[in-house]
Order: C-alpha cells, then structure tokens, then sequence
C-alpha cells in the first residue's frame, strides 16, 4: 500500500480485490458450516474497516473462528492469500523485533515536547513533567541619559543580558533532562529534533547521550511529519545493530561456537 492520496484508488481496488479472492478461495476449499460462515463474516466485516485515507507501506489482514485483526505495516510486504491451520506470522515476528518503542524530545526557543512513539504512531505526553513552557525573566534598563559612556555601559548590560539568558536556558534544559527520568532508562531510545544551536545545547547538559540515537533537524508543525521523520532515525539505527548482530553471529560460526 501506500501513504499518498494518488494511491488511494489503486490501493482501493487491489485491497478489495484480496479480500474478494480470499473469500472465494474459502468457499472453494470448504463445505458450508457455521465455521465457514463465521470466517466469512469476520472477512466481510474488516473489509468494511479498512481507512483508505491512514495507509502505511504495507497491510495484513488476520482471520479465524476467534479472532480478526488488521495490521499496519511500517514496512513494504509481498502480496499474497494464504488460507491454512496456521497464521503466516513472519511480518508480524519482523515487526515485533524491529518496530519498537521509542521517545521523541522536541526542543524549540519557547516550549519542550515529549512524544511517546512506536514505529510511526505518535502521542504526546501530557502530565506534570510536560510540555515545559521556556519563560525568559531577564530584566535589564539601560543608561537613559546620553553620555559619552552610555554605549559601553549598553554594551556591556547586553553581554550581561546574553549571558544570563544563555545560563538560563541551559538551567531549563537541566531540568527537562531531570524530568525524562520518568520514562528514559536503560536502553531506551531517545531521538531528539530541534534547530542545530538547541540541539547542541541539549546534548551539552543531557545525561542520556547512550540513549539518544538519531537527530531530526528543524521544526515541524504537523505531529505526523516528526513521527516519520524520528521513525526513519530509528530505523537506521536498527539496520546498524541487525548489521551488528549478522556480523558477529558470522564471526561465532566461523570459531565453530555457533
């Protein structure tokens, strides 16, 4: 399947077109009874439930006497019916092990956003610890008489003030860091997305630099662009740590200890 909408139609047909050859197979390979009935009805129902407007790259539709289920896929499949005793569970195993949870810290000028993700589905935490809105308290007058030492005394009120709004947006990013506590641990992903200088300044102060696995540079309006945009981080990340893995169970066969 795919995400665009000039694909919409195409995607329509070829997804009715499965489900239809599904349920002939069905009632090609099995007599009529109530088990053959209640397959078809839980069929027809799904494909009633399919949102052509919220597609990802791929689709699996699940089928038996107790359950029925639609999968969304983050990742192309191969098209195909498979009617048997057993579920093909390959997709959903591959899913299991390679589309995971993960954090999203947004960091922008005036406020700080954490998402919780999984794959490409998005959901922003709201509770005591976030958002976090940045409030800048810095006040400063300068020299209202004009003298001849008025602009190196605004000069130097201006480094003050440049200072202080840099130590305390550092002070802010501390304690965004102190409130991830609650969800970043161990091995948990972190991927964070801001203009390069918040960024930099975030990494500067975090203690969970281990976690943080892919960058997403600039600032996003619409919550889904981000998703998509961590979800591709993330998914370099795992393609490297398969890499990882293939290598070293290659370099345990060739020792005879695998």
């Amino acid at each position: 399947t795919q995400r665009l909408a000039t694909f919409r139609e195409a995607d329509k047909k070829r997804i009715t077109k499965a489900f239809e050859d599904a349920g002939a197979q069905l009632k090609k390979n099995y007599a009529s009874s109530p088990l053959l009935d209640n397959v078809l009805s839980r069929l027809d129902a799904l494909s009633h439930q399919v949102d052509y407007t919220h597609l990802s790259e791929g689709l699996g539709i699940y089928v038996s006497k107790n359950h029925s289920q639609m999968v969304h896929y983050p990742f192309s499949v191969a098209e195909k019916t498979l009617i048997g005793e057993h579920f093909d569970s390959r997709y959903l195993l591959y899913m299991r092990d390679n589309v995971v949870e993960y954090y999203l810290l947004v960091i922008s000028k005036k406020y700080l956003r954490l998402f919780k993700c999984y794959g490409e589905d998005i959901e922003e935490i709201k509770d005591s610890a976030f958002p976090m809105e940045y409030k800048e308290e810095f006040e400063y007058a300068p020299p209202s008489v004009a003298n001849s030492f008025s602009s190196n005394v605004l000069v130097g009120y201006e480094k003050d003030k440049s200072f202080l709004q840099e130590e305390r947006l550092k002070e802010f990013l501390r304690l965004a860091d102190t409130n991830l506590k609650k969800y970043i641990a161990g091995n948990t992903i972190l991927v964070i997305s801001g203009d390069n200088k918040e960024i930099a300044d975030y990494t500067g102060v975090t203690a969970y630099s281990k976690n943080i696995i892919g960058k997403v540079k600039g600032n996003y309006v619409v919550k889904q662009d981000m998703a998509l945009e961590a979800w591709a981080e993330v998914q370099k990340y795992i393609a490297k740590r398969n890499e990882l893995l293939v290598s070293d169970i290659t370099e345990l066969v060739g020792e005879d200890k695998a």
